[in-house]
């Protein structure tokens, strides 16, 4: 029996405990070799009527429909009860700016296996400034589920949870697998993850436009806003020797061979009668981030631009001579975001023109909202 504590609080968590929660009480398992599963919740995030509902729900992209009573499902927020569960694995999905001060409340644990799945490249170093003795396996979920209603959950595409290729990650791919959930381990996870951030990009740039994923994509000029900070970003990675790569699972199985990364700002550009079976296929499948920032925006909370835009302008630095004005600004731009929203404690409401973005990118000006 093992226990494993997952903190988070977006679809992807509850897709998870459902999962494990259902598969762990299969008939055929004994009491004893039932494992044991915490989940815990964020005090003052969305609980997506976990509170008032009989069963969570999850409809799986092949149509098979999981029900688990709300009951059996091991729930807190508070972390006294984590400690006191004292799980062999925590497993993280929540945001980087959440985990370190919840790892801190939490030393007790310190010496436990940490997996963590949030965006970052630098997760070991993070997690050991609050638990120095702590084993960490660096993850990535490649999956996309959303909420439908009151704790249902939709799977939208088959996806992956991938784990670094290590001894201490074998135990934990056993016990997903057996809950029914893909997971790979591989060596490169860290190409993986930057990979990852060239298309996650586009999250804080669709937060500032206001607009649905599938507006902006259609519109070409936020579309040279993103395909710019991408290639900003490839220049960088290049003076890095980082080589990022794409999983499998995000890309349709007739590109499989043909679509080397660096062509997508190339495809923003293109007619969107080209566009739109490439792209779409490519963001539209993990639109976690896509989503995730402007909901941000709306509930008025820190934002993940650290370890998006942030990171690219990060690694230029290294190299002065690598220009990122376009992830400069974006970034910039969200921090003023963050710091107004902080200031009047309350979301952010207004959609900048890509004008209004591209003016502060060249020449720094401020947009009048923000005066």
């Amino acid at each position: 029996m093992v226990a494993i504590a997952i903190l988070g609080s977006d679809p992807i968590t509850f897709f998870l405990i459902t999962h494990l929660t259902h598969h762990s009480r299969s008939p055929q398992h004994q009491p004893e070799n039932i494992n044991k599963i915490l989940f815990v919740g964020q005090p003052n995030d969305d609980d997506y009527g976990f509170g008032k509902v009989k069963h969570v729900k999850v409809k799986t992209f092949d149509d098979y429909e999981i029900a688990v009573p709300r009951e059996q499902i091991n729930y807190t927020t508070d972390l006294k009860e984590l400690v006191e569960f004292n799980p062999d694995y925590i497993f993280v999905t929540l945001k980087g700016n959440q985990v370190i001060e919840i790892l801190q409340e939490i030393a007790e644990l310190d010496g436990k296996t940490v997996v963590v799945t949030f965006n970052g490249y630098h997760n070991s170093e993070l997690v050991h400034v609050a638990l120095p003795n702590t084993k960490i396996i660096d993850g990535m979920i490649v999956q996309y589920v959303y909420h439908l209603s009151d704790c249902q959950f939709v799977q939208e595409t088959e996806g992956c949870i991938y784990l670094q290729s290590i001894p201490d990650a074998l135990p934990i791919q056993q016990i997903f697998q057996q809950s029914q959930l893909t997971v790979r381990t591989c060596s490169n996870i860290k190409s993986f993850m930057y990979g990852r951030l060239i298309m996650n990009l586009a999250g804080a740039i669709v937060a500032l436009s206001g607009l649905s994923f599938t507006q902006f994509i259609k519109n070409k000029n936020w579309r040279k806003i993103l395909a710019s900070s991408m290639w900003e970003a490839f220049e960088v990675f290049k003076h890095h020797n980082i080589v990022p790569l794409v999983s499998m699972d995000r890309i349709p199985s007739f590109l499989h061979t043909s679509l080397p990364l660096h062509l997508l700002p190339y495809l923003l550009l293109s007619p969107n009668w080209v566009l739109n079976p490439v792209v779409m296929s490519l963001l539209k499948n993990d639109p976690i981030s896509l989503s995730s920032m402007s909901k941000d925006f709306k509930c008025g909370r820190r934002t993940g631009i650290e370890e998006l835009q942030g990171e690219i302008v990060k690694l230029a630095t290294v190299n002065g001579s690598i220009k990122t004005a376009y992830n400069s600004g974006v970034y910039g731009l969200v921090k003023l975001v963050e710091k107004s929203m902080m200031d009047k404690k309350d979301g952010w409401k207004v959609a900048f023109t890509n004008e209004e973005v591209i003016g502060y990118i060249e020449h720094g000006t401020v947009p009048a909202c923000l005066l």
